[in-house]
Order: structure tokens, then sequence, then C-alpha cells
């Protein structure tokens, strides 16, 4: 076989070496002696168009579906996102033979990855609400054979990293599948088909008044009883609309309609995420080249129903129809197809095709059915093998189906709009919807395959290149989750570091490459060698995000070594270490200006006898570095209400080794009393992203990370933060605390994260910006658009909120009634996401072995210490204020 790979351009040229193979109960036949081009560029596809329409012209029925117009529009619009463009020319002697119209994607199937090499433009299932394209082939005149012959030797010898060859709807009567079945068995590699669908076609063989004898008389009755009923209401009228001008202006017309009719929230309208504005896109084209052929009907000038169809090469197509649905019962969609049906008669076209549906519905129009069928072809790997077992030998692929519609069913009848359904409307996925955007639907223009650039929308951030990856350093928490999804829906290629292969964020369908590595308790330099070696087998230089302050101190250290292979915001390692080190970062508020709760920092137990002579009750006991003191003992802070509980929990909790531990001023309030500030700093220190917001519950229960937070602007902590940043020249994503003290009416800042911090989700834009998806832009070199916050929303973490939950009813701090109310706004959840289920589950499995193994847990030094984890004196009294004594 003698093989060319290009870089550029068309990308695979290769003819096969002549021979034959040979398999038992199949005769052996010549392998094919096509030449095969591979197109993975979107302009070298648009050069072929030429070539493409001549094979068109010489088939027996080609249809709207296989035009350059059609696939053109719908790459453009809908393509892009985990799909590559991989059409096949099959070429003799230089003159195109068959054209494959395919593209690779990259999906997971209950959390496996697979990749599938599909037809341009058509869906997972062929039947889904969401299919466009009613009926896919090869493009070729004959040689069938040869041509999938040529196919299946092009994914068996040069492109061999796929799965599935999944192709649908084929028409069942075509050579393509048989030739297939056949040539599937001479490579090795497994086959299945079966029907998914019937289209409805009305052969157009008599004149008008024959076809209209023909319909059942009940139904020529209703439809002149309803005509006339409909008259009673004012002047019907039908027009038909052919002209670019005169569709251009219909558009909105269409989208009206569509408002008032079942489809609107029945998920199935013109506007739903699976379709975006594709049809609005392929409707000019296709009136400029006189196929378009709208309809609308209209009652005293008021547009009550409309038919979207296009007439090509003698088949008229009926893609689209609405009425309003408080005229049903007057069936406007079927006076209007009845009128319809006799202009077209009246023109001279040979089929009109209702495409597929109700089928007994459509039968009283006389119509006959044309099948189609859904084929696989496996690859030879074990993967593709165990793959196939599971979608067909335990019926898993039908199970999906089943459980994708229940969701979509569920999430009708509750009001939510999730991104990854089809059948949500691009309006429900604007500006303060429910549910994040996900960049792999609709409506957004992505950056089409092979470098043609085009910008990526997600929400309404403009996001115009995702060429750059992202490394998100330890993947065990639902923050590190966040951000692999907030950055994959954006389609930028995302890669995650954890030292537990089982880590959720892992296993997220957007984390696209995992690597196992323990960060903490590796050496720094062997770190930093091991994310060198990732930068290098990347190729090109990555976003670095960290999660932890252990890593944000270990990636300033190393900042001029990683950035060989890594972009990543330039901080002074004197600053983050005063930033993560509660004991720094109290002298340097105070050094600035800035409140700060009073605190000392005993060395011994004769500075907290000392600290006891002067002493207020409550105290908040914390660790200088937090994540030390929780890896010891498995708190960063607790409250002690008298001297003894002091000094008991202060000989528990420090290590005389090295201490760790400060006394901090206790601010009365509750929850609601913390304030907390998201933003992200440029390499001049000017704030790009900021929003505030405050706790609701926590987890630990008075000293914990929020469990349920509420986003709300305080000018006071964004500005004080600020201006509290710019003076010491940070850069990069910041997360700060702050406690609210009405005794002086001051914020008095508790903690700073010089990191993405855990509740980030909460902090999403009216435009879907947060500070994630604000880095990437900046470090990338890209603008970050401004963002309005979106006050009023609700963010909360599922395990930790149940756990939190519970203890604050306990403690007669919450009634079930307030806990219901609360979730009231609720947006987003930390780990539950409908088009991301694996790591939620993982959650699940690891809170619930951790529930019950939890009480016989030891702290790393070897003690069990059950009394430091469960003493109620945590609880906050009435009295918040008892002098010592």
């Amino acid at each position: 076989m003698i093989t060319k790979r290009e870089n550029q351009g068309a990308g695979t040229l290769y003819q096969d070496r002549p021979g034959t193979l040979t398999v038992p109960g199949v005769s052996a036949g010549s392998i094919s002696r096509l030449e095969v081009q591979e197109i993975v560029d979107l302009r070298e596809l648009e050069e072929l168009t030429p070539e493409w329409n001549a094979l068109l012209e010489r088939i027996d029925r080609p249809t709207i579906y296989l035009t350059p117009e059609w696939m053109m529009s719908w790459w453009k619009r809908l393509g892009g996102y985990g799909r590559q463009l991989c059409a096949l020319v099959m070429r003799d002697g230089g003159k195109p033979v068959a054209i494959a119209l395919l593209m690779e994607i990259k999906q997971r199937f209950f959390g496996l990855p697979v990749r599938r090499i599909e037809m341009v433009s058509m869906t997972d299932y062929a039947d889904s609400p969401s299919n466009c394209s009613g009926s896919l082939d090869i493009i070729a005149r004959d040689r069938h054979g040869e041509v999938v012959d040529a196919i299946l030797s092009h994914f068996t010898r040069v492109r061999k990293n796929w799965d599935f060859i999944h192709l649908n709807p084929i028409p069942s009567v075509s050579s393509t599948i048989l030739s297939l079945a056949m040539a599937a068995q001479l490579y090795g590699c497994g086959f299945r088909h079966h029907t998914v669908y019937a289209d409805s076609i009305v052969p157009v063989e008599t004149s008008w008044a024959q076809y209209e004898a023909r319909l059942p008389k009940r139904f020529r009755r209703n439809l002149r009883s309803q005509e006339a009923r409909l008259r009673k209401l004012g002047n019907v009228t039908y027009r038909e609309l052919r002209s670019p001008e005169e569709i251009e202006q219909a558009l909105p017309a269409i989208l009206g309609i569509e408002k008032r009719s079942w489809k609107w929230n029945g998920g199935v309208s013109i506007n739903s995420a699976a379709f975006g504005d594709f049809y609005n896109v392929f409707a000019l084209e296709a009136a400029r080249k006189g196929w378009l052929r709208l309809w609308i009907m209209e009652v005293n000038g008021e547009q009550i129903a409309y038919n979207y169809s296009v007439e090509y090469r003698g088949t008229v197509t009926f893609l689209k129809t609405g009425y309003v649905k408080e005229y049903k019962p007057y069936s406007p969609g079927h006076l209007l197809t009845f009128h319809e049906f006799q202009r077209l008669f009246q023109d001279g076209v040979k089929r009109i095709n209702l495409q597929w549906g109700d089928i007994s519905q459509k039968r009283r129009w006389r119509t006959t059915e044309s099948f189609f069928s859904e084929v696989f072809i496996a690859n030879r790997t074990f993967n593709s093998k165990f793959l196939m077992f599971l979608h067909f030998g335990l019926s898993l692929y039908g199970l999906r189906r089943t459980l994708l519609g229940y969701r979509d069913r569920v999430a009708r009848k509750l009001h939510l709009h999730p991104a990854t359904s089809p059948l949500t409307r691009t309006d429900q996925l604007g500006p303060g919807s429910r549910h994040e955007v996900n960049a792999s639907r609709p409506q957004q223009v992505r950056q089409a395959a092979g470098g043609l650039s085009e910008p990526l929308i997600g929400d309404s951030i403009t996001v115009a290149d995702t060429t750059v990856p992202v490394v998100v350093l330890k993947l065990y928490h639902h923050l590190s989750l966040g951000v692999v999804r907030s950055l994959g829906r954006l389609g930028i290629e995302v890669l995650g570091i954890d030292q537990n292969p089982r880590a959720p964020g892992l296993h997220s369908q957007y984390c696209r490459g995992r690597y196992v590595w323990d960060i903490d308790g590796a050496r720094p330099d062997k770190t930093i060698e091991f994310l060198l070696r990732i930068g290098k087998s990347i190729g090109k230089r990555s976003v670095l995000i960290n999660t932890a302050d252990e890593g944000a101190l270990l990636l300033a250290e190393h900042a001029e070594a990683l950035r060989e292979w890594f972009i990543l915001p330039y901080v002074l390692p004197e600053l983050v270490r005063s930033l993560t080190s509660k004991k720094e970062m109290y002298y340097l508020a105070r050094k600035q200006g800035i409140d700060t709760a009073e605190a000392v920092f005993p060395q011994s137990r004769d500075d907290v006898e000392k600290f006891l002579q002067n002493a207020q009750f409550p105290v908040m006991l914390k660790g200088i570095d937090g994540e030390r003191l929780d890896r010891r003992i498995g708190r960063k802070m607790v409250i002690a209400r008298s001297a003894k509980d002091l000094l008991e929990r202060y000989e528990q909790m420090e290590d005389p080794k090295s201490p760790n531990l400060m006394l901090q001023e206790y601010i009365p309030g509750g929850d609601d009393c913390v304030w907390m500030f998201n933003g992200y700093f440029n390499e001049n220190s000017d704030c790009l992203f900021a929003m505030t917001g405050k706790k609701i519950r926590q987890a630990p229960v008075y000293t914990g990370y929020t469990s349920l937070g509420i986003c709300l602007a305080n000018e006071t902590v964004e500005q004080t933060t600020i201006t509290f940043m710019k003076k010491i020249g940070y850069r990069g994503i910041l997360d700060i605390g702050y406690r609210f003290d009405a005794r002086d009416g001051k914020y008095k800042v508790l903690d700073i994260n010089p990191r993405i911090g855990a509740t980030f989700r909460l902090f999403v834009a009216t435009n879907g910006m947060d500070v994630a998806r604000a880095a990437y832009l900046d470090l990338t070199g890209q603008p970050v658009p401004r963002s309005e916050p979106n006050e009023g929303r609700k963010w909360f973490v599922e395990e930790r909120d149940i756990v939190s939950s519970v203890r604050y009813y306990r403690d007669k701090k919450l009634t079930l009634r307030q806990w219901i109310a609360s979730f009231e706004g609720v947006q987003e959840s930390a780990w539950f996401a409908l088009d991301d289920l694996l790591p939620f589950f993982i959650m699940c499995g690891q809170f619930i072995h951790k529930m019950f193994s939890r009480p016989f847990r030891l702290p790393l030094d070897g003690r069990r210490e059950p009394a430091l984890r469960w003493r109620r004196a945590e609880t906050p009294r009435r009295d918040e204020s008892v002098h010592a004594g």
C-alpha cells in the first residue's frame, strides 16, 4: 500500500496494494484500487462543491440532505465541538467516483469514551426529535462494493483510532447496507443494522382531481367543514413565498407562530438547541437556489400556520410545520397542507415527502412508506467489541435512549432547561437561563474543524480561540470538577491530574486527558518534572490552573521553569506565601489598612495561658496553614467556649514540632454574615471580573466551606478587595472571605486564597462568565467581556449540605419549612449535571462509603480523636460574648 500523509489540506491520499483477502463463508474479491482522499478542512470541502454537485446529478434519487448547501449550513452552524471532519472522496484516475461525508465524534457511553465515525448532520438516534436530516447515504452512482471496500480499507489501515462507524438514516433499499455488511465480514469487523423509521411519501402520478377523489371521504368532509368554520372568523388566505427577500422578512413570523404552538413548550420548536439558527441560515441558501417553498396561512391578516418545505430534483420535502394552538379545532395544519398539495400537483412535482412521524395520521394523505435503517460497524479491537456488547448484548443503547427521553420529559415538566438537551430552546440558554450553557449544543457558532476559526459562543461569551488546552491540578473536589465542566462546555480541551484515579473530576466527560500523580506526597522537583513531561506530550503551551493552596506556592516558586510549556499568571512567591499563611496575611492586611479580626499566634501552651488572662469567649482556634491542619485532624478550625475547652483543644490540635495554630477573635453573627469575593486580576493587577455573595449554610457547620450560597452585590467588599489587591500587586484568580461585624459595622477579612475558590460556580454572571473563563480568556490574549452579576443566583454542594442541614436542624437553627424554602432560586449544584452524570454517581458512592467508614478512620498521626470531631461545643450560643473566668 502506497500511503501519503499530508499535514495540510486534504490530509490523506493513498492507493491500496492489489491483492485478495479470503474469509470463510465469503467469496474473496479484489481489494479496491480506488484512490481515497480524506478531507479534514472545511475549505477543502467547499472547493469540492462542483465535483460534489456533478456526482449528485448522476445518482438516481438525490435528496436535499446530501447537497453542499445543506451539509455546509449544518456544519458551520452545528458542527465543530467534539467533531472532526473526515470526509472521504474516492477517485479513479483522478475522477471522483463517490463521496462519503463523514465526521469523527468523541463522546461517552455510560462513562466510557467512544470514538465514532458518523455521517455529517446525523444525530445519535435517527428517530430523535433533534434529527435534521431525513435521509443520508454515500454519494455514489455505481461500484458500491468497491467504494465501501475502499472506505473500510481506509479506516482499518490508515485511520485506525475509532470504535464504531455509525450511519443513519440510510435508505433500507440502498446497496450501501449490503456492501457494508459484506465488507465488514471481509475485514473482520462487527456489523449490526436495524430499521429505525419510515418516511411517508405521496407519489404524484395522477391529476389533482383524481388524487383528491382518492382521499378518504370523511377526511375531505372534515377539511371542508373546518375551513367553512374558519372563514366565519374572517378572511382566510394562503400565501407561498419563494424569493430571498420575502423569506427573510417571513422568518420572524415563523418564530412567532412557533411561540404560540404546542411545540414551544413541548421541546421541538424550530429554535430548539438541536437546530439553533440552522433552519434560518439554510432557508436563505435554499431561497437563493430557488428550492424553498414557504407557505403561510392567515386569518384576517393574523399568521396562524406555516409550512417550510424545499423542492429538489422533483421531490418536495416538508421540513418543518407549525400552527397556533388556539386554532387547533380548525385543523390549520391540514388545511394548509391540502392547499399546498393542490399547487404542487399543478406544478408537476414527482414526489411529496411528509417525512417520518405519526404514520397513521399521514396515511390519510394516501402515502406509501419508505423505510430507513441504522448501521453499526465495530472496529477489530477488543475495546470496540466490548462496546458493541454493551450496546446490543446488554441493550444499553436502547436504555440510554430511554433515559435521555425521560430526562427531557422530566425537565420540561419541572420547567428546567438543561443545556445538553436538544429540546431546550435557544432563548432558554441565554442570559439568566436556569442551567449552564453547554458549548456542544447548537445555536453556538463553534470553531470549525481543520483550522477554520469562527467565534464560539457560550451563553453570550465569545471565545474566538479554544485551541489552547487547560491542565487542572487535583480533581478530587467539586471545585476542580466545576473548572473542568465550565471550560469543557466551551469546547476547550481540559486535562486533569490527581493522585487518585477514582477522583470524580477525572471521569467527567469534559476531561479529555487523565494523569495520576501525588502532588502533595511527591518532592516539588519531581512534580515540576512531571508537569513539564505532560506539557511536552501535549505539544503546545497550555493554561495551568491550580485548585489548592500548596499548589499555588509550588507554581509561584517554579513559574520560570513551567513557562516553557504552560501559561500562568506571574505572582511573587513571597506574596503567595503571605496570602496562604493566615499569620502573614494578618500582618499584610494590617499594613495595608484592611480591617481584620484580632488574632494572636502562640508558640506554646504558655502563650495560650497568657492569652487567657484577658480573653473573651468564644474564640476561634484555626490553623495558620489550614490545609496542613485539615490533613492532620480533619478540620481547619474549631470554636472554643471556655479556658478549659481552649487548652484541651490546643493540646489535641497543635503540632509541638511545628506550631501551626492561631487564636482569632470570634465575630458574632450567623452564617449569613460571611461574605465572599471572587475575582480575576490581570498582569497589571486590574480586576477584569468581580462578583460577591454570602453564605447561607456551611459544612462543617458554622466554620466550614459554603454548602449553600447566594450571589449578592456588595460594593464595600468588592471595592475593598480590588483596592487591596492593586496595592500588593496581585495577579490571577482570587477567592477571599470577609465577616461582617455588626458591633462596629465593618467587613473584616478572614482568609485569602490565591487560587480559584471552591464556590466559584456560585459566581456566574448573566452572560455565563466565571473566574475560570475570565482567566482563560485573559491568559490566551483574548478580551474579557464586561459581566453583570446574576443577583439571587444560588448554588449548593449536595453531600455537604445534607450533612450540615441535619446538624442545623438538630441545633434548632433550621426547620423543615425553612430548609425547603432555602432552595428557591438554586440554579446549579456542585456535582449533579444532566450532561455529566458519572462524577455525581462516583461522589455518591464515595459519600456512602465515608458515612459508614468515618467513625473508624484514624488521623494521619495514628491517634483516634472522635471527641475532637463530634463535640457539640462548636455550636454558637445566643450570648456570643462570654468573658473568661
